[in-house]
């Protein structure tokens, strides 16, 4: 597997620009709801089996103020979706958030931690990736329970 953890504009500009970057196979957009945070351009074009809409506010908290946060189903249809990835030869994740700091950076520790089946790995090779990565900590929660309860069934 192979990840690119980037913010909103650098997603746009990777997707919109394929012959310099190509293979981008699975997108993993993550905005808080539409209008406020925008889909990247290029998003439109690629196919919808190959990519995943997550829409909360990058807070540690199910709600604050008006604005809400990821809760457990978020991370299910992340883990869903990487384990559907599976079937593809050589899987190529573009995972976008507005910053590309803190909500993708969760879900690309999350996805490398399924990959590695190791933790202490994945934080390794996401801080090659985004060295002031900073994963929201409510998402690595909510994951550390999904696969507790996937575990304990």
């Amino acid at each position: 597997m192979k990840l690119i953890i980037a913010s909103r504009g650098v997603a746009g500009n990777l997707l919109n620009n394929s012959e310099k970057y190509p293979g981008i196979t699975h997108i993993v957009s993550i905005g808080a709801d539409e209008p406020i945070q925008k889909l990247p351009v290029g998003y439109d074009s690629h196919p919808a089996e190959h990519k995943l809409r997550l829409e909360f506010f990058d807070i540690s908290e199910e709600k604050r103020k008006g604005m809400n946060g990821p809760v457990k189903s978020d991370l299910v249809k992340l883990i869903r979706f990487y384990i559907e990835s599976a079937s593809h030869p050589d899987p190529l994740f573009l995972i976008h958030c507005f910053a590309g700091i803190s909500r993708s950076t969760a879900a690309g520790l999350i996805l490398l931690t399924m990959f590695y089946k190791d933790a202490s790995r994945a934080r390794k090779e996401l801080f090659k990736l985004v060295p002031n990565a900073i994963p929201n900590s409510r998402m690595v929660k909510l994951a550390n329970e999904v696969f507790h309860d996937e575990w304990n069934k």
